[in-house]
């Protein structure tokens, strides 16, 4: 793959270095070319041939040493540039993964066994709380901006989502723990007797049964809309880092839900 250099990808210190030094070398020519040129002129009789072409030596090395030692530091930190954004870019679709592999489960485990049940809003489990701390770096996933932001912007969109889901898992199996279940129990319904919806709406209270309802329905919505969303960011930004970097090995992750 050939890398190309933009004025931006240059450290700011090297950017500086370099306008200095054009600036001085500008200098120099404007002041010391006609009295360089006078004595040129009159040391021709006083400095043979085999002087002049070692002192022409001397300058031509050190300008190629100089040349050569800028050049191998910009190459240095292009090099180490792209490996910090390879490695990035694994990292988000490592975090994309898990969320996806834990909001699968919650589909699977929660959302499915009730799918088409009028009463899905009450029997939803109470659901394992999803990890709090898969986050993306923000700073570290720039590099992709400049000629992708519809990714980094849908990348950054799952953190919220996932994070979302995770609110209302939590949420909803506080209200089961601390409300629903209580409830159920000071009314003497036993476990398996079956209740009507305006039963059970009696026994748990219009507050608490609508609550309850509301959060079962956005978990059930947010889980099916999480899965497909995640499963195209992960397609996307693999996609797009291939298309960065076509020579370097990205995660490639096999889907496993209802759809993959």
């Amino acid at each position: 793959m050939r890398l190309v250099l933009r004025p931006a990808d240059y450290p700011l210190w090297l950017r500086i270095l370099v306008v200095v030094a054009l600036a001085f070398f500008a200098v120099n020519l404007f002041f010391f070319i006609p009295p360089l040129t006078v004595l040129a002129i009159n040391a021709r009789n006083l400095i043979g041939a085999k002087e002049i072409l070692t002192g022409v030596g001397t300058l031509f090395a050190t300008f190629i040493g100089a040349w050569l030692a800028f050049k191998f530091t910009l190459r240095k930190e292009n090099r180490e540039r792209v490996e910090k954004e390879v490695a990035a870019g694994n990292r988000a679709l490592f975090i994309l993964t898990e969320m996806y592999n834990q909001t699968v489960q919650q589909q699977k485990n929660a959302v499915d066994p009730f799918r088409g049940n009028p009463a899905a809003w009450f029997y939803l489990p109470a659901g394992l709380p999803l990890s709090r701390n898969l986050s993306f770096d923000m700073q570290e996933l720039t590099f992709l901006l400049q000629s992708y932001p519809k990714v980094f912007h849908q990348v950054l969109l799952e953190e919220s989502r996932f994070k979302l889901l995770g609110f209302l898992i939590e949420d909803h199996r506080s209200l089961i723990f601390t409300v629903i279940w209580p409830r159920l129990e000071a009314a003497g319904v036993k476990l398996g007797q079956a209740l009507s919806i305006g039963e059970l709406m009696q026994v748990l209270g219009a507050g608490a049964g609508q609550r309850l309802q509301q959060t079962s329905d956005n978990i059930m919505k947010n889980s099916d809309e999480n899965v497909a969303s995640l499963k195209a960011a992960i397609m996307d930004l693999r996609l797009t880092l291939r298309k960065i970097y076509p020579d370097r090995k990205f995660i490639d992750f096999k889907f496993f839900d209802a759809t993959g």
